[in-house]
């Protein structure tokens, strides 16, 4: 029988990021144990990643914050939109020229890609960011039948991100530990 385990990504008391983990043993993780991914804000709730897996989520986990930290994930200053209206309109419309969009390097900053929301993690100025985007709901399906239906055009001119946060760099340092010490759980209880 499955149980369920929570991690907890502490920003602050009302903001974190919450990994549930759907495992069959209450003391290790394993790979491929189910997680959904969910951030919360005050009440308000993202689900950032649902049907997946604790490995694959948990190794870019490790790799964002180390990357922030040790200052590879620099976000171009040329970039001056936010990247959730830059990801909408590059898969909205791939004729976007280079010209246009500064940084087709966008997606290295994509931490998780969720159905509605994109996560993006990146530093900017020397300053850690997280930021959870919006995602137009049928870039890759049709409306189904009965669904109210928003024309693209009206998503991309109502469009605003959903949050940016400032990642102070003691957080950043709780969360490198604390995913290492998940990972190295995963990677000894695989062998």
């Amino acid at each position: 029988m499955n149980k369920y385990k929570n991690i907890f990504f502490k920003i602050n008391n009302q903001q974190y990021i919450k990994i549930k983990i759907s495992c069959s043993d209450q003391i290790f993780f394993h790979r491929f144990d189910p997680v959904e991914i969910i951030f919360y804000d005050k009440k308000i709730k993202y689900i950032l990643s649902q049907k997946d897996f604790l490995g694959p989520k948990i190794e870019p986990l490790c790799w964002f914050f180390t990357s922030a930290k040790d200052g590879k994930l620099e976000l171009s200053e040329s970039i001056n939109d936010d990247l959730g209206y830059l990801y909408n309109q590059k898969i909205y419309n791939e004729s976007i020229s280079s010209k246009e969009n500064p940084d087709r390097r966008i997606h290295y900053f994509l931490m998780f890609n969720g159905n509605q929301y994109k996560t993006w993690f990146y530093t900017k100025k020397g300053s850690i960011f997280l930021q959870i985007t919006p995602t137009y709901k049928w870039h890759f399906s049709d409306p189904k039948e009965n669904e109210i239906f928003t024309p693209y055009e009206e998503f991309i001119k109502n469009y605003k991100s959903c949050l940016t946060i400032e990642i102070k760099k003691e957080v950043l340092s709780e969360w490198i530990k604390q995913s290492n010490e998940i990972m190295d759980m995963v990677l000894k209880n695989d062998n």
